[in-house]
């Protein structure tokens, strides 16, 4: 599953290099159990926030590690 979210990402995030026609918004939506461990997800965020057009919103840090407090209508 990991590797298949990973090539999903980067497939996203290229194609979205290469697109020079249209002006192409990106969100990329980070989360991970243990965000202090995972060098992917802090890879993978600082690689999207070097790209333009791309917004990185990491759950953790928006709404903490409560998803009780996930408020939907945000």
């Amino acid at each position: 599953m990991t590797k298949m979210l990973f090539f999903a990402l980067m497939f996203g995030l290229m194609s979205h290099l290469f697109a020079t026609q249209a002006q192409v918004k990106t969100l990329l939506i980070a989360s991970h159990p243990y965000p202090e461990r995972s060098t992917f997800i802090k890879g993978l965020e600082e690689a999207a926030r070097g790209v333009k057009g791309v917004e990185v919103r990491n759950l953790e840090s928006l709404y903490g590690y409560d998803t009780r407090a996930i408020d939907g209508a945000k």
